[in-house]
């Protein structure tokens, strides 16, 4: 038999080949036959040729076969690459496996047709010898490509995970500053009205009130920041309320920052008494929440506006509540991303704000959009069904 009958002979063992190799794989478990029952096609064409082109090197020169070792160690760390993006289940262990048995048929197959097509007398450890160096170089160097870019995975993920560990913490922090603002500024506000002596029984008593609410509103952030992490809500209590005691409530911690950013802030509500259904105290932060934002999105020294609006509809038994400001706006680029995980605007922010407040809004029934015009400001609309 020629050179050129034996390579014929070979390279028509390829499809052979690969075909055991995947019955036996199959045979194994049924991990594997649906494995190669979602990925066959991709992979089919690939290992054919992979097994040509081993069968083929063996007729190479020498000066032929460095060349190919060359190029097939290349091509072989990109396409261990590749079936990782491609095939993301695939493990490092699924990888030996299937490189081990695919040896197992290639070196049986072509011991087999050398015996019978030469005979038994002829001296073959060449050609076994080029075969081992060629597939040991192909299955290294596939590992090396795949072990590569999934150390670089484990990397970015162990990053990622590091990273928004930080991120939940500084956004705990973001939210408890809202309620702990206010706390401080009332007891800043006793203190000085007992150094003048002005404080009044009642004021106090108010003053404390507020105090206590801001403190459920901290029992409330936590809850809320672990249901968050918990990816699932966690309602608080449902209850009967006015839209104006909540109004009331928020206008007077609202006023307070305004009065430190130098911002004017008004209301308006509806004449006749507007009831909901929901947590009255999720409502207060979730306001309060979007008014602190359009705080520090206008700007300052006596300029910026901040208007909130309870809007009616009789007809879909809901109320708006319309929270506008005249700031810097948004481009439609980050009004896009607005609701992305962690995305803010600000500095100091963290984008936990929006999501935690969004989750509590559809707890209650309700829906939140935002639209912004950059340079003009933003509007902020949360819908809630009201009580029949």
């Amino acid at each position: 038999m020629t050179n050129n009958q034996l390579k014929a002979s070979l390279l028509g063992q390829a499809p052979i080949i690969l075909q055991s190799n995947i019955r036996d794989m199959c045979c194994r478990s049924e991990r594997f036959q649906n494995f190669f029952d979602q990925h066959l096609l991709l992979m089919k064409p690939v290992l054919t040729e992979g097994i040509r082109g081993m069968m083929e090197s063996i007729f190479m020169s020498d000066e032929e076969y460095q060349v190919y070792l060359r190029k097939l160690q290349e091509d072989n760390r990109e396409l261990g690459s590749t079936f990782l993006l491609k095939i993301p289940e695939l493990t490092a262990n699924d990888v030996l496996q299937l490189n081990q048995n695919l040896y197992m048929h290639l070196m049986r197959t072509v011991a087999q047709l050398l015996e019978t097509e030469l005979g038994s007398s002829i001296n073959k450890p060449d050609i076994i010898e080029r075969l081992y160096l060629t597939f040991s170089t192909s299955d290294h160097s596939f590992l090396q490509g795949y072990l590569q870019l999934k150390d670089k995975q484990v990397f970015d993920l162990h990053h990622q995970k590091i990273s928004l560990i930080g991120q939940m913490a500084a956004g705990m922090a973001h939210e408890i500053r809202n309620p702990l603002t206010s706390i401080k500024g009332f007891i800043h506000l006793i203190m000085e009205q007992m150094n003048k002596e002005t404080l009044g029984k009642e004021d106090l008593k108010f003053y404390l009130e507020v105090c206590e609410e801001q403190m459920n509103s901290l029992e409330s952030v936590v809850s809320n920041f672990l249901s968050l992490a918990r990816n699932k809500s966690k309602q608080a209590p449902a209850e009967v309320f006015t839209l104006q005691s909540v109004m009331e409530r928020l206008n007077v911690l609202a006023q307070f920052y305004a009065l430190e950013k130098s911002v004017f802030f008004t209301y308006q509500l509806p004449e006749s008494e507007i009831e909901l259904y929901g947590s009255p105290s999720d409502l207060e932060q979730i306001c309060l929440n979007i008014i602190r934002n359009a705080m520090d999105a206008v700007s300052t020294g006596g300029h910026g506006k901040v208007h909130v609006e309870a809007i009616y509809k009789e007809e879909q038994k809901v109320i708006h509540l319309v929270i506008q400001d005249n700031g810097q706006g948004m481009s439609s680029d980050m009004l896009s991303k607005i609701w992305n995980p962690f995305f803010t605007t600000k500095e100091t922010g963290t984008g936990l704000g929006l999501a935690i407040s969004r989750q509590l809004i559809e707890d209650m029934g309700g829906t939140i959009d935002i639209g912004s015009i950059e340079g003009e400001g933003t509007e902020v609309t949360i819908t809630l069904p009201v009580k029949d």
